[in-house]
């Protein structure tokens, strides 16, 4: 049996995180979930490294799916978290998309659907 020296310092692991940034296109101040698409995403990845995903929004919302899955970072960082994904996510329900951000495979829903 090995003592351990509870003095020895422990760190963290390496974890990753990738920063997002969602635009809508919207004449309103706040955008209609309805009615007003995700214009553009820019990803800022563990280098540094930015990508601005643009186009019809469903290659956006595809490509935001598959860029995340593919960098697979530990954290994913957003401003106004809740409301961000929450669009998001229903905008890729109200497109027929199965938007998938995280490491284990989800059904098609929005953050808070509780059913």
């Amino acid at each position: 049996m090995v003592v351990l020296d509870d003095f020895d310092e422990v760190r963290p692991p390496p974890f990753t995180s990738m920063l997002l940034h969602a635009s809508m296109e919207s004449e309103r101040l706040t955008p209609n979930v309805w009615h007003d698409p995700v214009k553009k995403i820019t990803l800022r990845g563990l280098n540094d490294d930015v990508e601005a995903i643009e186009g019809c929004e469903v290659d956006v919302i595809a490509r935001l799916s598959s860029r995340v899955i593919e960098a697979d970072p530990d954290f994913l960082v957003v401003k106004n978290c809740e409301e961000t994904f929450s669009y998001i996510f229903e905008r890729a329900k109200l497109l027929g998309i199965n938007l998938q951000l995280g490491r284990e495979p989800t059904r098609n829903h929005s953050p808070r659907d509780t059913s």
